[in-house]
């Protein structure tokens, strides 16, 4: 699929457009470290015979956030501010944060560290028949950010970073336009909304635990809600399924996607991403370790309907 030769690729996402086109979103690194993540994409529209896609075209996404100038260090600013504040965070933890923002201070202030180290996750999402948007973010920053192209990536415009805690951003968007991205963080789960096409971006209270895993929501064809996430306060043991018949407003129904005890050894259900097929079935893919099963690493693939998820138990958030 991609072979950057002598590099790790990774963080790979696949996606149909509205057009038929097979995109591939991943990333390299360059020096193999978390600052030199670059992103690449290409699309196929010949993906359907045996082996790997026929590509049409290929590119480096070049990252330029907006403002970047301006927004990197108010960035800076704020998140320490934040944390200085937060009740959330012992008096150790919070040491470890502001000494962490100062090892990379300069970095904030560098157009080359501004524009490098951003990685896809979760699948791109169609605001309209050209417009295309995905989410990007930085373990430089740690935060997210988005990219746009109304042109099938021959240009790229760039949102401003945003200042929530938050990273691999999964987006859904409101029957009104409005968008929705919750994100990954600890202890519990980032939600950000726009109402601006997802160029400037506000926080918005949720009460869902994330154990600082990766999440996927996804916008059913019933106009439900779903949300994939390890909301446990440590591990990734637990992998939950919330529903939102409300558009996120609440959260009422959970089910468990996998539910492994901590205490027989390493087990681990993360990194879920979520797709539904024409024929309304949700399919969930996630790595899976479970050495009571067996040794290594293994993708999972989950599959069910939308009933199984109302029939989980009640929950009220």
């Amino acid at each position: 699929m991609a072979d950057n030769k002598n590099l790790p690729d990774q963080n790979c996402t696949l996606f149909i457009d509205r057009d038929q086109r097979l995109w591939m979103f991943w990333c390299s690194a360059i020096d193999n470290e978390v600052r030199s993540y670059f992103p690449m994409y290409r699309y196929s529209t010949d993906y359907n015979g045996d082996g790997p896609p026929v590509w049409d075209w290929q590119d480096a996404l070049f990252v330029r956030p907006k403002d970047a100038e301006t927004a990197f260090p108010e960035l800076l600013k704020t998140r320490i501010k934040m944390v200085q504040e937060t009740d959330l965070l012992t008096e150790e933890m919070k040491t470890q944060i502001l000494n962490h923002f100062e090892e990379r201070r300069e970095m904030y202030s560098d157009k080359l560290f501004q524009r490098i180290g951003w990685l896809p996750r979760q699948p791109p999402i169609m605001l309209s028949d050209k417009r295309m948007m995905l989410g990007l973010y930085s373990d430089t920053f740690d935060c997210s950010m988005f990219a746009f192209t109304e042109d099938a990536g021959q240009t790229w415009e760039f949102s401003r970073p945003l200042v929530p805690f938050g990273i691999q951003p999964s987006i859904v968007r409101k029957k009104n336009g409005d968008l929705v991205a919750y994100m990954r963080a600890s202890p519990k789960t980032t939600c950000v909304e726009s109402s601006d096409g997802g160029m400037t971006w506000t926080e918005v209270p949720l009460d869902i635990l994330n154990s600082g895993a990766s999440v996927a929501a996804l916008a059913l064809e019933s106009g439900n809600w779903i949300l994939a996430v390890n909301d446990v306060p440590d591990g990734r043991h637990q992998l939950s399924l919330y529903l939102s018949e409300d558009e996120g407003e609440t959260w009422t129904r959970k089910r468990h996607l996998e539910k492994l005890d901590p205490e027989k050894g390493s087990v681990t259900a993360s990194y879920p991403t979520l797709i539904q097929a024409a024929d309304g079935m949700v399919h969930a893919t996630y790595t899976y370790v479970n050495e009571e099963e067996a040794k290594g690493k293994a993708i999972k693939h989950a599959w069910f309907n939308e009933d199984w998820i109302l029939t989980g138990s009640s929950y009220d958030k």
